[in-house]
């Protein structure tokens, strides 16, 4: 659909894709507690976790996973992009979990008067909410494709330029809750491939490891 300053329009329906690409790299991000705020979800918020990769079409795919095992879904979630780092592409279908579905959403993020310097560039929410529906259900997740630089959204993401925030229903009787992705707490990890040393420099590694050990031996029997 049409865009204006990285915010999807309304009209119409969403555009969704197929996976033609491929993950070349990923940094994986959690959610903090809002304070003060509601507590309803505090044992929960550990097991929500964004998927930020870097295709090989130069976009960038949020995968947005409700990893819990307690009831819960993921209802709204809302974008605070300082920098216009992002711009909407599509909804990665092949990359949903479950029965999910999201539209673009205008709505202001439950709780957001509560964090620092927030500011609602654009969101989405799930097209049918309520638990077991289009919402993002415990064990499913979702899939959205921006146009964006890798680089500039991971520098984003730890400077604070990029935040995610979500509203959070159907805990416990009925409760809900809000996070958000606050740069001081998020823990993030790379999932690149790690190099590994080529034989000849990792026999010569293992052989000058037993070299200083039998010195030492030998010191210690002097």
């Amino acid at each position: 659909p049409a865009q204006a300053n990285g915010k999807p329009q309304t009209t119409g329906s969403q555009q969704t894709t197929s996976s033609t690409f491929n993950i070349l790299n990923t940094e994986v991000f959690g959610f903090s507690n809002i304070f003060p705020g509601d507590n309803y979800g505090d044992d929960l918020v550990g097991g929500f976790k964004i998927e930020v990769g870097k295709t090989d079409t130069n976009q960038v795919l949020f995968n947005i996973k409700n990893n819990n095992t307690a009831n819960s879904f993921i209802s709204q979630i809302n974008f605070d992009d300082k920098k216009s780092s992002l711009s909407f592409n599509s909804f990665a279908t092949s990359y949903n979990v479950g029965n999910v579905g999201f539209e673009s959403n205008t709505k202001n993020l439950s709780q957001s008067n509560n964090i620092d310097n927030w500011v609602s560039s654009f969101g989405f929410k799930a097209t049918s909410p309520g638990a077991n529906k289009a919402g993002v259900d415990q064990g499913e997740s979702l899939g959205i494709l921006f146009d964006g630089k890798f680089e500039d959204v991971i520098a984003s993401f730890k400077s604070g330029d990029v935040r995610v925030g979500m509203h959070v229903q159907g805990i416990g009787n009925g409760y809900s809750d809000a996070f958000y992705t606050k740069p001081s707490s998020i823990p993030s990890e790379s999932t690149q491939p790690q190099e590994v040393p080529e034989p000849g420099t990792l026999f010569g590694l293992l052989t000058l490891g037993g070299m200083v050990f039998g010195k030492k031996v030998v010191n210690r029997n002097s």
